[in-house]
């Protein structure tokens, strides 16, 4: 028997408010990538998103516990035991999320449901083992681990993404919630930037670029070839601050001057009527194809038979199909804001334009339909790799592993620490104990 067979899996959480969705491919790619190098993940959000067109997002809702979907009579019996076998922990988390709500005016119900959704979710790791886990954004998840934790749950790190957490930091305390974690991440120099403006200086140290990643065996590069020529793609949620209704005025100022570029629009939302009547009214609705949400393979197809991406956001963290897209191949058009310049450089591998400029954007698009298919590919190219160097997930995934393993994951041998059931702790105090035995022998 080798010593790797001995040594036990790590375990750790990851946490985020809806999983599996559409818009969180980058969750399921660094699950993935922590599962190969050895973690032992569990997956816990309150829902999953809807619809699931992508095989691997209904797979993966069969490995997910959704706290809000699961037995909450069961719950609710373990809450009221965990409440009665630790009255101090629960009276000072509970006078510490009101206080928290009245201080950034959070609704007393909205704090009662965080309580209890909090409670329910530091049974569940208690109960599994979990002495670890991580959140996805940086809002109210990121709350709900921190009094996850003080309920006697375990401990927590964060993974920011921005603008959402940055757009109320009067309502989430991100110095608290930074203070009180092992560390946290952020996915561009603009997020970690972003963090430090609300975080005092003694934690910054807490603070490490994570970047989101790509599978480089999931994403080949394509080559420009003629049948490119005046087709974009847009993929996004069909909501206002996408800017997808900039990109269809656009479309009609190049009609309006003789260039008709046709569109696929990947994605939906509560404005895909809206858009669909706006496109009718500007009269570029022939130009224009409505996909709805489709799979990774759809997606993929869509970006690879148009000639450019486009991403007209107002406002944006650093979207993951960025660098899917550069990742292809394909040069980009997005808005000059936040994260995104880190990543598409102006006339070397896409396009920069100010956000909410139509003018400007249909500039950009001018001047990559006069690019030459030479010109094209030659900027393709430095798209992948720039894709590749800085969101490559087993790179990123390797930070990660490195931060998670030093991590100082606290022990419950006695059950003091969080509260835990002695008989529990100390029966897992023991097995840990006999494999610490086992793997010494074998060395």
């Amino acid at each position: 028997m080798t010593l790797d067979k001995l040594r036990p899996m790590r375990l750790v959480a990851v946490f985020t408010n809806t999983y599996p969705a559409l818009s969180h491919t980058f969750i399921r790619r660094e699950i993935h990538a922590l599962e190969k190098l050895g973690w032992r993940v569990s997956r816990l959000a309150l829902r999953s998103g809807s619809p699931l067109v992508d095989p691997l997002d209904r797979e993966e809702f069969s490995k997910t516990y959704h706290l809000l979907s699961h037995r909450r009579l069961q719950n609710a019996f373990r809450g009221f035991a965990w409440v009665c076998a630790r009255p101090q922990n629960t009276t000072r988390s509970l006078v510490f999320i009101l206080v928290y709500g009245r201080r950034h005016r959070i609704s007393l119900l909205k704090c009662f449901a965080y309580f209890m959704i909090a409670l329910c979710l530091a049974q569940h790791c208690r109960r599994h083992g979990i002495d670890l886990i991580r959140a996805h954004l940086g809002g109210a998840d990121a709350l709900l681990v921190r009094l996850s934790k003080r309920l006697g749950g375990p401990e927590y790190v964060i993974a920011y993404h921005g603008p959402e957490e940055f757009d109320s930091v009067s309502k989430w305390d991100h110095a608290g919630a930074v203070k009180e974690s092992e560390f946290v991440s952020a996915i561009s120099q603009n997020c970690k930037a972003q963090l430090c403006r609300w975080v005092d200086e003694a934690d910054w140290h807490k603070i490490h670029l994570v970047r989101c990643g790509v599978n480089a065996e999931s994403f080949h590069y394509h080559e420009y070839t003629e049948s490119h020529s005046r087709r974009i793609c847009i993929v996004a949620r069909l909501e206002p601050r996408k800017g997808t209704q900039t990109l269809l005025h656009a479309l009609r100022s190049l009609r309006g001057r003789g260039i008709d570029i046709y569109l696929d629009v990947v994605g939906d939302g509560s404005q895909r009527l809206t858009l669909e009547e706006l496109a009718s009214d500007l009269q570029v609705r022939d130009l224009v194809t409505f996909h709805g949400s489709l799979d990774a393979d759809g997606v993929r197809r869509c970006i690879c038979d148009s000639m450019c991406l486009v991403v007209p956001s107002y406002s944006e963290g650093l979207p993951t199909v960025i660098m899917e897209s550069m990742s292809l191949g394909r040069v980009v058009i997005a808005s000059r804001c936040d994260g995104i310049p880190e990543l598409v450089i102006h006339q070397e591998n896409g396009w920069l334009v100010p956000p909410g400029d139509e003018t400007a954007l249909a500039s950009a698009l001018i001047e990559l339909d006069s690019t030459t298919l030479e010109r094209r590919n030659e900027m393709g190219r430095a798209a992948r790799e720039k894709a590749m160097t800085y969101h490559n997930v087993d790179q990123e995934s390797a930070k990660l592993n490195h931060l998670l393993s030093s991590s100082s994951i606290p022990h419950h041998d006695l059950g003091t620490t969080h509260g835990g059931h002695p008989k529990h702790c100390r029966k897992r105090a023991r097995e840990r104990h006999a494999q610490s035995t086992i793997a010494s022998r074998a060395r």
